[in-house]
């Protein structure tokens, strides 16, 4: 319990460190490395900190022993749990990926055109662009936009890159603030692709307009990601992002970075808390500090 607390502060700690920096970022700066470091790090860093440095603790020392022994006391019950969750996300994942095969059947064609399913890039191993059938009314640019907005998500293995960040929450599904970190790092996947989209010549305007129309003319369907509309929620940030960035003045900047500067000290230098009775049982860690 000791270790999951850590963990989740750690994470929690990380994740203001990207929140923090994110807006000090050029406007076409990508992002999703950013979100992503995030979450690699807050697997990363615990795994390395509980062998090299950490620091022994005592039930005294983390509170009350009578309220620690009655949560340590479900310890097994919190393992089975995880477990079980894990079980389901897994089997939640592969439910997910045999019914979106029966709905978008492997093909070679890179562009498939379904009735209503899409624009989104699918595939973890041969990715392919799904777009719906009304795509094909749309006046040429507009098409273009969609066609291309899916072909750079292609490009750049956002679905492989998705799937990664995904398997780490399944992992340590308890984790709360994993959750957070993969929904920031798919809406800075989106707004990286956009930056793309529209890089040297793309109106913002007309392609924000087209967000709009996509998002009128969505219909009820399986999760794909990454689609042209990014997950539930993000079309507004996405479209403050095209149409009205925040700028932060200088001094804003420099203190932002200042903070996460700061913040990321106190991560780095704060050790992996190990129990006593831990370290008893496997000494092993005690001696690699």
């Amino acid at each position: 319990m000791l270790c999951i607390l850590y963990v989740i502060a750690l994470s929690g700690g990380l994740g203001v460190i990207a929140w923090l920096v994110e807006p000090t970022l050029p406007e076409t700066a990508p992002r999703r490395w950013l979100w992503l470091s995030a979450i690699v790090l807050s697997v990363v860093i615990p795994a390395i900190y509980v062998s090299y440095h950490h620091a022994i603790v005592t039930r005294t020392a983390v509170g009350d022993t009578t309220v620690w022994s009655r949560i340590s006391a479900f310890d097994g019950e919190i393992r089975l749990v995880w477990l079980v969750v894990t079980i389901a996300l897994v089997v939640w994942g592969v439910v997910g990926a045999l019914r979106l095969a029966r709905l978008v059947p492997a093909r070679t064609k890179p562009v498939i055109v379904h009735p209503t399913l899409g624009p989104a890039t699918v595939g973890l191993l041969r990715t392919r662009v799904v777009v719906p059938a009304w795509v094909r009314a749309l006046p040429g640019e507009e098409r273009r936009y969609v066609l291309q907005h899916e072909y750079e998500h292609k490009r750049a293995h956002d679905t492989q890159l998705l799937f990664f960040a995904s398997l780490i929450v399944v992992i340590a599904p308890w984790n709360i603030v994993l959750w957070w970190l993969v929904r920031r790092l798919s809406l800075a996947v989106e707004i990286d692709c956009d930056n793309r989209v529209l890089a040297g010549r793309g109106d913002a305007s007309r392609y924000g307009e087209l967000l709009l129309k996509v998002a009128v003319n969505e219909v009820p369907s399986p999760r794909l990601q990454p689609a042209f509309l990014g997950g539930s929620g993000m079309l507004e940030r996405r479209l403050r992002h095209l149409l009205a960035p925040p700028r932060l003045s200088r001094v804003q900047r420099i203190l932002a970075l200042a903070i996460a500067g700061a913040v990321l000290i106190i991560a780095l230098a704060t050790p992996h808390p190990v129990l006593r009775s831990q370290v008893e049982t496997h000494p092993h860690a005690s001696s690699a500090q």
